[in-house]
């Protein structure tokens, strides 16, 4: 399923994580980074970016930056202006500068190989190095520049499969390979190449295995294996493989369904749940075991009623699941149902973009006409259609053409007068 944009916090977040490593074991790698004075703009800029200001942590990670610089040739010093230009890359790509965020990797990227070529044995360097190239595969994606952006991940994951190499009891190499792995399964979905999806899902999954196998009360393995094998089913499921996909993902809802009975309350445990439900119905329903898809989306949007904190977009999508099945069974009047209960959902959202507001209700207005028709109920397609058109009245897109023709069609079909 498609993931939603990182807000401020998560970028910060995930900046911190990456520039600064944490190391779990005996084997800890030296953080050769003292911030010394400007490390006090370090964490005023974390604090603004989390806190949703961008251009106040900018402004603040390049006094760092200026600082640093000041030191001149300082080995530290140079080291300090790559933790500057990632956080200023993070925090431009927050605000939604991609082509800054870009310019700011590349820097952080030269800075990184530079340290590399002074001492190209230092683990830190080399790990530094593998971050770059992530980040910079990021913001390639970003700008949607898919062939750079795979090009430069997978020079991360070679990278990190060095240092797992060599390292092979240092968790945080595997946690930073499996991002990697993530992230090219994700710029090959983008490029539409299924098969190489497939293969970076897979290495993924196999990593987060043999983690698991030497950490099986570890909760983040946990989750990982779960998020694992929900992607690589995704993946599978689009590379039109749905067998694989179903023997990837029912393993899975053992594990995701165990992660929620451990802790009932964890919103995260519930979306991952429903993620994994989501492919898992998905699979069913394209080996035409209708019977059984509809059981998992029924299981999914029970759970999700159940939490009043359930995400808005995740009850939409989970009444739309649910109708779809519904109405490939031929049940025509409970699909209408179906979509009628995501209308609900899709109008009480306070906070819901209008634009992107419109094409949902003109599109489940449609599948509503559709589904009154199949229940013989003409009147009421007539009015679904209706409400459809009004809707897409606040679109203007070639995407919407299509939609727009079909409903031209059908009025005229059950309302010929008009």
């Amino acid at each position: 399923m498609p993931r939603p944009p990182l807000d401020a916090a998560a970028w910060v977040a995930l900046a911190v994580a990456l520039a600064l490593p944490a190391c779990d074991s005996a084997t800890s790698v030296p953080d050769h980074r003292d911030l010394h004075r400007d490390e006090a703009e370090l964490r005023r800029g974390d604090a603004q970016l989390a806190a949703g200001d961008a251009e106040g942590a900018i402004e603040l990670y390049r006094r760092g930056l200026q600082a640093a610089r000041a030191e001149g040739a300082d080995p530290d010093a140079r080291d300090r202006l790559g933790v500057y230009a990632d956080r200023i890359g993070a925090a431009l790509a927050a605000s939604g500068d991609y082509d800054g965020a870009l310019e700011a990797y590349e820097r952080s990227l030269a800075l990184a190989e530079e340290a590399s070529r002074r001492d190209p044995e230092d683990l830190h360097f080399r790990q530094e190095l593998a971050r770059a190239h992530h980040n910079l595969a990021v913001a390639h994606e970003d700008l949607e520049q898919l062939d750079a952006a795979a090009a430069s991940e997978r020079r991360a994951v070679a990278l990190h499969q060095a240092l797992l190499r060599d390292q092979p009891g240092q968790t945080k190499w595997a946690e930073s390979l499996t991002l990697n792995y993530a992230t090219l399964g994700e710029i090959e979905l983008a490029r539409e190449d299924d098969t190489e999806a497939v293969a970076a899902y897979q290495r993924r999954l196999e990593v987060a295995e043999d983690r698991a196998s030497l950490r099986p009360a570890n909760p983040e393995w946990s989750r990982e294996l779960v998020i694992a094998r929900t992607d690589l089913g995704e993946a599978l499921r689009l590379a039109d493989d749905a067998p694989a996909a179903l023997a990837v993902l029912e393993p899975g809802l053992a594990l995701a369904d165990q992660r929620l009975a451990d802790d009932p309350d964890s919103s995260i445990a519930l979306i991952d749940r429903f993620d994994l439900g989501h492919e898992l119905g998905s699979a069913l329903r394209d080996l035409h075991r209708l019977d059984e898809a509809e059981r998992a989306f029924r299981t999914d949007l029970e759970l999700l009623q159940a939490d009043p904190s359930s995400r808005r977009e995740d009850l939409a999508q989970a009444h739309y699941d649910l109708a779809d099945v519904l109405y490939e069974r031929g049940e025509n009047t409970a699909a209408a149902a179906a979509f009628r209960a995501r209308l609900e959902v899709l109008e009480g959202d306070p906070d819901a973009d209008p634009d992107e507001l419109a094409e949902e209700l003109a599109s489940t207005w449609t599948n509503i006409g559709m589904a009154l028709e199949g229940a013989e109920d003409p009147a009421g397609a007539l009015a679904a259609y209706r409400a459809a058109q009004a809707a897409q009245a606040a679109l203007d897109t070639e995407s919407t053409e299509d939609r727009r023709g079909f409903l031209e069609r059908a009025i005229a079909r059950l309302a010929p007068e008009d």
